[in-house]
C-alpha cells in the first residue's frame, strides 16, 4: 500500500513534497511504477530502457508506448483509490502545481 504506514498529516506533507517535484500525480506515478516492475525491459515498461535516454530522465515528456497503455489497464491500484489525499492529489493536480509555482514568483518583502 502507498504511505498507509504515516498518518494524515505525514501524507499531506509528503503528497505536497511529490506535488512540488513536478513528476504528475502521485497515483500516476503509482501506476507507472507498478507496470515498469510487472512488465521490466518490456515494451509495455514506461522506463524501458532500450527507448534510449528519455527512458529514465525525460519520460514524462514522451508519449507512452500502445503497449505501456494496454497492459496498464490490468494492474492494481485499489489501494491509492481508496487514500483521500492521493485522489484530493490527483484531482486537483493542475490547480497545485500552479499554485507550487505561483509562490516561486512572489517577491519578499
Amino acid at each position: 500500500m502507498i504511505l498507509t504506514s504515516c498518518c494524515d498529516s505525514e501524507r499531506m506533507i509528503l503528497a505536497l513534497f511529490y506535488t512540488i517535484a513536478f513528476q504528475d500525480a502521485a497515483y500516476h506515478w503509482a501506476h507507472d511504477h507498478r507496470v515498469s516492475h510487472k512488465y521490466f525491459e518490456t515494451d509495455a515498461d514506461p522506463h524501458n530502457v532500450t527507448r534510449g535516454f528519455f527512458s529514465h530522465v525525460g519520460w514524462l515528456l514522451c508519449k507512452k508506448h500502445p503497449e505501456v497503455k494496454a497492459k496498464g489497464k490490468g494492474v492494481d491500484l485499489s489501494d491509492p483509490l481508496i487514500d483521500p489525499i492521493l485522489m484530493f492529489q490527483k484531482k486537483y493536480y493542475m490547480i497545485l502545481i500552479s499554485f507550487a509555482c505561483g509562490f516561486n514568483f512572489v517577491k519578499k518583502q
